[in-house]
């Protein structure tokens, strides 16, 4: 008998997920599924300071990505009086 393999997709030819951080307009591909948290921190913004924004939905920081989803990451600013 042969021994069984299991195909597995290659990682390099998975989509990528693509991100658009705005204002900046800076468009970056990130491979892999990851926490929305993660995304943030691996791009150097601190918690509380950016929002990710899948289609028209705010995505929490706890909720997944999917590696070939299209979201946009956009600075959250804050003023008063």
């Amino acid at each position: 008998m042969g021994a069984f393999t299991a195909w597995l997709p290659s990682p390099i030819l998975a989509n990528p997920m693509h991100v658009t951080v705005l204002p900046q307009r800076k468009q970056l591909e990130i491979t892999g599924r990851r926490r929305a948290a993660d995304v943030l921190r691996e791009l150097g913004f601190l918690p509380g300071t950016a929002m990710v924004i899948r289609g028209d939905e705010l995505v929490p920081e706890g909720s997944m990505l999917e590696a070939d989803d299209v979201v946009e990451i956009r600075s959250v600013i804050s003023g008063g009086r």
